[in-house]
Order: C-alpha cells, then sequence, then structure tokens
C-alpha cells in the first residue's frame, strides 16, 4: 500500500485562480471528440448516399 502525506490546504485566493483557470481553459477534449465523431458520421452518410442511393435511382 501506497503511504501518501496529507494533501496541503489551499488558500481561497489560490482556490479560486485555479478554478477560474480551468474555466477558462474549457472543455476542449470533449469539444475535439464530439467533432470527430461528428465529421465521420456525415463523412459516413455521404458515402452511404453517393454509393449506395445515387446509382440505383432512376435517370429522369
Amino acid at each position: 500500500m501506497f503511504i501518501q502525506p496529507p494533501p496541503t490546504p489551499i488558500e481561497p485566493a489560490d482556490e479560486a485562480a485555479a478554478i477560474d483557470r480551468i474555466v477558462r481553459d474549457g472543455p476542449r477534449g470533449a469539444v475535439t471528440v464530439a467533432g470527430i465523431s461528428v465529421a465521420l458520421l456525415l463523412v459516413m452518410w455521404f458515402a452511404f448516399y453517393f454509393l449506395v442511393f445515387v446509382p440505383r435511382s432512376p435517370v429522369s
């Protein structure tokens, strides 16, 4: 078992500054993962549309 020293207390001003920094940075990782997944979904939808539906459509 690992023995860790007790956490050092954080001053309220330092804690507020740390929270402000975290909020200012924002959820970049989550937005990146969501953007990649939406882009892949759109690419697959267009590929399915152009490779399956368009060739089967009647020519008018």
